[in-house]
Order: structure tokens, then sequence, then C-alpha cells
């Protein structure tokens, strides 16, 4: 068997996610904790909306090694129809976290989006990561700032 990507459902969610937080998926540097518990139910209560869409790359023994989980929704501002991504994490660089980046962009094209937003932190490598939007097409859009209170 080949390695693939695959649509999560909500459960399909919550068992990947499972199956990589002891694969790093959680070592994500920001300044506060990440909490595996709060990542899970946040992942698959999108995973259950109608916008909600959730992908798994899995590798040739069907061990998970990414998930990408986003929406595609009216836009808040403009009302078209665009793809937001929300977490998009790969325990092995490079080929799956493309694949799964080319597998949310084909279905945004097909339900008519847009537009496409993925966002990046700060805290891990940013010149590289925006590198690598850039290369695959993408530009700025929105940026934010966080203030601790």
């Amino acid at each position: 068997m080949k390695q693939m990507v695959q649509r999560l459902n909500a459960e399909q969610t919550r068992q990947v996610i499972r199956d990589l937080v002891p694969q790093g998926l959680c070592h994500y540097a920001i300044p506060e904790p990440v909490s595996a518990a709060r990542m899970e139910a946040v992942c698959t209560g999108m995973a259950k909306q109608s916008s909600g869409r959730a992908y798994g790359w899995f590798d040739k023994d069907l061990t998970p090694r990414a998930i990408l989980v986003g929406l595609v929704m009216p836009d808040p501002f403009t009302g078209m129809k665009h793809g937001f991504e929300h977490l998009w994490w790969s325990a092995i660089p490079g080929k799956p976290a493309l694949e799964l980046l080319r597998t949310f962009e084909a279905d945004c094209r097909k339900e008519g989006c847009t537009l496409i937003t993925f966002g990046f932190s700060h805290y891990v490598a940013p010149e590289k990561t925006e590198k690598l939007y850039r290369r695959l097409g993408y530009r700025p859009y929105n940026t934010s700032m966080g203030k601790v209170i």
C-alpha cells in the first residue's frame, strides 16, 4: 500500500490527533503551553461542522503522520467563499504537508472558493514559512498581532 491523504470525519480527526500527539503535534513554539485535549476538542468540533474540512496523511503502514484542519465558509467581510486553514502539521517534513495543502486547495476550488488563507507562527521560522508560502503562490493577506493581558 502507498502513502495517502484521506478526508477525515470528526471521530477520525479525534483519533488522528491522538496518534500525532506522541509524534510531536503539541510541541509548538508559542508562549503558552499547547493543550492536546483542547486541540482535539476544537479540531473535532470543526470537523463536525458542514463547513469543516479535515485531512490526514498516512504512511504505507496506515499510520497517520500529518493533519490539516480548516473551514470553507463565506468570508466574514466580503461574503465570498473562502478556505481557512486552522491546523497544518506534519511529523515528516516535505511531501505529507504539501499533499495535504494541495488536497485542501483542490477541495476549495471545487467548492467555489475565491481565496484560501494559511497562517503561521512568528515563533517558528517565520521567514522560512513565508518563503514556502510565496513559492506556492500565497501572498500576505491579513496579519494578526497579540497582546498578553
